[in-house]
């Protein structure tokens, strides 16, 4: 009689995650025009990578016995997420790891939003203040060159009143 031994089956689940991107808030204005470099990813590639590998890899392990593999694809903003295990459990842990990212970038993005928008609030603020400065100056230039007219005219009949009685007025 002869015994075979069943090897153990492997199971495998991918994903292909994008990396969504955020408006960068600059504390100066940019004369650039590249539009490209007003946004950031809401993670760094490099960063999520490794903290996605810290935060789940043994907890799939110790729990589930999967094994977890997350790597950057070349240099685009994505990331390849991969989890083995001994039975089909592997795409619906793969999805649920999947929706807790998506989860915690919709948070950032919409946190992003939030301090975009107070940012433009602030800013907008600013520009009506400049914008009521500016109407002052004006203002206050118009009233001096309206001084300054009076002041001329006041010199010119002054120089005629002097030149009328130089000449001894009338005659």
């Amino acid at each position: 009689y002869h015994y075979r031994s069943k090897l153990p089956e492997t199971y495998h689940a991918e994903a292909v995650v994008k990396i969504g991107k955020k408006v960068r808030l600059m504390s100066s204005v940019s004369n650039s025009t590249d539009i490209g470099g007003l946004f950031e990813y809401i993670e760094s590639p490099e960063l999520l990578e490794q903290t996605i590998s810290l935060t789940f890899d043994d907890k799939v392990k110790e729990s589930l016995g999967y094994h977890l593999s997350v790597t950057r694809v070349g240099t685009l903003g994505m990331i390849r997420l991969k989890l083995k295990g001994p039975d089909k459990g592997v795409e619906r842990v793969l999805i649920g790891l999947v929706d807790i990212l998506i989860d915690e970038h919709r948070k950032k993005a919409n946190d992003s939003v939030v301090a975009y928008k107070n940012c433009m609030k602030v800013l907008d603020a600013d520009a009506k203040m400049i914008q009521k400065a500016i109407a002052r100056t004006e203002a206050s230039i118009k009233e001096m060159k309206r001084k300054e007219g009076e002041y001329l005219v006041n010199i010119e009949s002054s120089r005629k009143e002097i030149l009328v009685e130089r000449n001894g007025g009338d005659r």
